[in-house]
């Protein structure tokens, strides 16, 4: 009966932390940055609202359960306090708002960093109940927390293999168009903590694995905010996402032995912290810089239009292209770019056939039949040129169509 009563005073502090309204922020904020972008970019809105947090849940409620079962039998003690102080340290992110930011490997070695000198300095400046709020943080088993989540990281990134990542459009040194994709994902991962005060009590001899203060102990649940975000520029992005999630699982396996080993030798913990925060900014700064080295992937090309990316939910969808893949010919018309493409999908208001390059170099068909109102929709962004849409807008109006259409 304690375990429901703490279970449901649990969900109900939910409301007491910022996580919840950080997220909410932090998600409509991007979708409204990169909406008013796309169709800047576009014309057209390429994704809708929330879409960086499409295909994150099953990664998330998994994760929570098996952080829940590990932090609630070790006797992980996380007081309000200091979970809200975390919470604020999220909300930095948010004015900053890039979802990189809120990698575990940044939060929580500034929070640790924190909790380590309130302990040592701060008895002269705060009050003696915030004093033993954070005097009750396990240094160590918080190290352990973050590897947990750099492993829920991981997951999330490798999990994407890049196909809903974010074409983007960006003029080059030369002063022409070239794309690339930002692969980016938000999440809450829910767990549940021990509070230092509660209805449960340690009545069983192997719980708490590990010796806590305290009489008596409550639940909350954290719905910790988990992001990260990385442009990507010279290759695909489910290769990218596959080199990236590798990374980051063996930084988390580095960061959860330093944890472990920290429980019997205090440094181990503080180099478990130093790992995690060098770690993210070193598997940053060489992703940044071999991308910056090797040659643009979304650029022009002198045979076909590449593919920078698709509108979900439309015919482009059907006829199976993928970003990186060329469009040779159209109705049997090749095409070498954005403007022969939509004069070659004109020509015909039955169907589209399109030959097309695919990531292998090996070409294929595919075609479609086309409705009303589809002929010039097909959903397929490209590298465009600055006036094409200007040079459209007039092809369209010698045929007698009154709208300049959305790809």
């Amino acid at each position: 009966m304690e375990w429901l009563s703490e279970i449901g005073l649990a969900l109900l502090r939910i409301f007491l932390q910022p996580y919840v309204y950080i997220f909410l922020a932090l998600v409509w904020l991007s979708g409204y940055i990169r909406i008013k972008k796309d169709r800047q970019s576009f014309q057209v809105k390429v994704f809708p609202y929330f879409k960086e947090t499409t295909g994150t849940w099953s990664v998330a409620i998994i994760s929570g359960i098996i952080i829940s079962l590990l932090s609630v039998a070790a006797g992980f003690i996380l007081p309000l306090y200091v979970v809200i102080f975390i919470g604020l340290l999220l909300f930095v992110s948010f004015l900053i708002n890039s979802f990189g930011w809120l990698s575990p490997g940044y939060i929580l070695p500034f929070a640790a960093l924190t909790i380590f000198f309130v302990n040592e300095y701060g008895e002269n400046y705060l009050s003696e109940f915030l004093l033993s709020a954070f005097e009750q943080v396990d240094l160590s088993l918080l190290a352990i927390l973050m590897s947990l989540l750099l492993f829920s990281e991981a997951w999330l990134i490798r999990r994407g293999k890049g196909i809903d990542s974010f074409p983007e459009l960006k003029k080059s040194k030369r002063g022409k168009y070239v794309g690339q994709h930002r692969l980016k994902k938000i999440t809450i991962i829910p767990f549940f903590v021990l509070l230092p005060a509660g209805l449960l009590e340690p009545i069983m001899p192997w719980w708490p694995l590990l010796e806590v203060g305290g009489e008596s102990f409550g639940l909350i649940l954290i719905p910790y905010v988990l992001g990260f975000e990385y442009k990507i520029k010279s290759m695909l992005t489910s290769a990218a996402s596959k080199q990236l999630a590798a990374q980051h699982f063996r930084l988390a396996f580095l960061v959860l032995a330093a944890g472990v080993t920290g429980y019997f030798y205090p440094i181990s913990t503080l180099i478990a912290f130093i790992l995690a925060f060098l770690g993210k900014e070193f598997i940053h700064f060489l992703f940044k810089l071999r991308d910056e080295r090797a040659p643009m992937y979304f650029q022009p090309g002198s045979k076909g239009v590449q593919v920078l990316g698709v509108l979900p939910n439309s015919p482009a969808v059907d006829l199976g292209l993928l970003p990186g893949e060329r469009i040779i010919s159209v109705n049997d018309l090749t095409v070498d770019s954005e403007e022969e493409f939509y004069h070659a999908v004109s020509k015909s208001r039955a169907s589209c056939k399109l030959t097309v390059e695919d990531l292998n170099g090996e070409l294929r068909f595919a075609r479609r039949a086309l409705y009303e109102g589809e002929h010039h929709e097909l959903g397929v962004l490209f590298i465009k040129d600055g006036s094409f849409y200007h040079r459209l807008e007039n092809f369209y109006e010698e045929e007698q169509v009154t709208d300049v259409p959305d790809k």
